[in-house]
């Protein structure tokens, strides 16, 4: 269970064989059934009082020394950096993360601030709020190495935490601190969240952990500044600073005095709520333009609101049509794993004297990932649980400091192996190392290069070809299309309706938002029916962005952009949609 929860698991796959050891579950639940067992009749392992198992436990959770931590850290980190880095070079890294954030960072100041070839108004702040990766993107403007955002990643996420863990709550408890680390490395939004592609909630996450760190050291000012940079770093971050605020009024853990509580609570209240009236009044409007509509919050939730305005006041005054709405996706079973991912943290020690308080920023956000329509935002598989994880820190942390401050280490050794244990229990599958022939199999047939702006890349093994079409999950991204075989109809409106058929798990033909928007294509030029969609854009009046030659030097896949949604040129000028549906056929 340690090496899956620190390493990451194993899939191995030869000539008509497979295995993979990576699910955490089942050891954690048998683990988990054997101890009730014990304890329950055989009383050697009771909860608080016991001898032999308390012996054991002491062995191993006494160990630690203070150099574990930080070996730990660089352990558990670098086997994700390689994870993240080993993705990218096997090519199945998402093309429309790679495109819509790394290309602004290498190209910020061409034509519009961020610009990004598929983000909506061709800027990267139509997407997402980024301001505090503006000085990230000075440097990366000059390297233009993707590894180095991936080493960006890892150190904005591991370096903050370890200066909470040695220098928050938990700097007098080098043992509690270091297992501290270890149960937080169970959770499966952490250790995959470090394996997709780099967010701007990675760089939340570090800045919510340094404020804390802040507080906790009576350095309001500096905590109040650090709040501020995580209100910059998302649009949706100024509502969690705000609890987060009311949550500082309310708190009796941090060693502020009466005046401190309250003009730090008051300032990140006041501070929250003017980022966000700027936001949504200004910003949002500015760089979203008429797309504003789509943004993804409002896509997410659809029939709460055209605006987050008006998402935010229905969403206020008519909470029961909301939760009624939505709340049902809660008894899921997706969404009652991603509640039980979440809360396992906390079972033990985070509701230690009220230290709960201070999860309910982190779990608002939480629940707003559980009642979205997309479910990929309760998988824990992605970035969207950065926010989150910060709060359930704090809560365990100053749980653990103060149940250490009337018991010991020794006496508290049963309570963190239950509390380890129930971790594993939902820890869920990580990052996978596969150990396969596949990679030299795509090697020998993947042209020079894509000249897609995002990468710089002289020859080599690189190109979009080799992505799986299953990572397409996302809008306006370079699209792969499976072709109809056979003969190429010579029917344009009958080419139309068979491609449609045959690319039915695609956004394309699933998402309203993708029907709408999805105008940029990738198509093999040796392929007749990829050769027909690149004329058919090219008819529309479509340009080519870029072109990927074969080691010989003649095209080989093109990069083809339309100025409208190819799917609403066959509607319209070939009649293959359905008067009552969005959907083709």
């Amino acid at each position: 269970m340690l090496v899956l929860s620190l390493a990451g698991g194993f899939y191995f796959q030869g000539h008509g064989w497979a295995f993979e050891i990576s699910q955490l579950d089942p050891f954690g639940v048998l683990l988990l059934l054997l101890m009730g067992f014990l304890a329950a009749y055989r009383r050697t392992l009771s909860w608080t009082d016991n001898t032999r198992f308390g012996a054991w436990a002491s062995t191993l959770l006494e160990r630690p020394t203070s150099k574990w931590l930080l070996r730990g850290i660089l352990f558990v980190f670098g086997f994700l950096f390689l994870g993240h880095w080993m993705r990218h070079a096997s090519f199945e890294t998402h093309v429309f993360d790679m495109n819509c954030l790394h290309q602004p960072l290498f190209y910020p100041f061409d034509e519009v601030l961020f610009h990004c070839n598929t983000c909506r108004m061709n800027t990267q702040f139509a997407e997402h709020m980024v301001w505090t990766l503006i000085p990230l993107s000075l440097i990366t403007m000059l390297l233009k190495s993707d590894v180095l955002i991936f080493v960006v990643q890892s150190l904005v996420v591991a370096v903050p935490l370890w200066i909470f863990i040695t220098r928050g709550p938990l700097r007098a408890e080098r043992l509690h601190g270091f297992w501290f680390f270890v149960l937080f490395a169970l959770m499966k939004p952490l250790r995959d969240g470090m394996i997709f592609d780099f967010r701007e909630d990675a760089v939340g996450f570090g800045l919510l952990l340094l404020a804390f760190t802040a507080f906790d050291h009576r350095r309001w000012i500096w905590g109040i500044t650090l709040t501020f940079l995580v209100m910059a770093s998302k649009e949706n971050f100024p509502v969690v600073t705000a609890l987060m605020g009311i949550v500082l009024l309310a708190d009796r853990h941090l060693p502020l005095s009466s005046r401190q509580r309250w003009i730090s609570g008051t300032a990140t209240i006041v501070l929250s709520l003017l980022v966000f009236r700027i936001y949504n009044q200004v910003l949002i409007p500015k760089y979203m333009g008429p797309s504003e509509s789509l943004n993804n919050v409002l896509r997410y939730f659809p029939g709460m609101g055209n605006t987050m305005n008006e998402f935010v006041y229905n969403a206020l005054t008519h909470p029961w049509d909301f939760l009624t709405r939505f709340g049902p996706r809660f008894l899921t079973g997706q969404g009652l794993k991603y509640v039980a991912m979440i809360l396992a943290p906390l079972a033990i020690w985070g509701w230690r004297d009220r230290a709960w308080i201070w999860t309910l920023p982190g779990l608002a956000m939480a629940a707003l990932n559980v009642l979205s329509t997309q479910n990929n935002q309760s998988s824990g598989s992605f970035h969207y649980d950065f926010i989150v994880i910060p709060f359930l820190m704090m809560a365990v942390s100053l749980g653990i400091r103060s149940a250490s401050r009337t018991r010991s280490f020794y006496e508290l050794r049963s309570v963190w192996v239950w509390a380890l244990v129930i971790a594993a229990c939902v820890a869920s599958r990580g990052p996978v190392f596969e150990v396969t022939h596949r990679l030299a199999r795509y090697w020998d047939r993947i042209p020079a290069h894509l000249a897609v702006k995002t990468w710089k890349i002289g020859p080599g093994p690189l190109a979009a070809n080799a992505f799986d079409l299953s990572q397409f999950n996302r809008v306006k991204e370079l699209r792969w299309l499976r072709v109809a075989g056979g003969a190429v109809p010579e029917d344009r409106a009958e080419f139309a309706r068979q491609m449609l058929l045959a690319n039915p798990v695609i956004p394309i033909t699933e998402q309203q938002r993708d029907i709408g928007d999805a105008i940029h294509f990738v198509v093999r030029l040796d392929d007749p029916w990829e050769k027909a969609v690149y004329d058919e854009a090219l008819r529309a009046g479509g340009v080519v962005k870029g072109l990927a030659p074969r080691a010989g030097g003649e095209p080989f896949i093109a990069w083809v952009q339309t100025p409208e949604p190819l799917l609403a040129i066959w509607c319209r000028d070939l009649s293959v949609c359905r008067q009552s549906s969005n959907q083709g056929l």
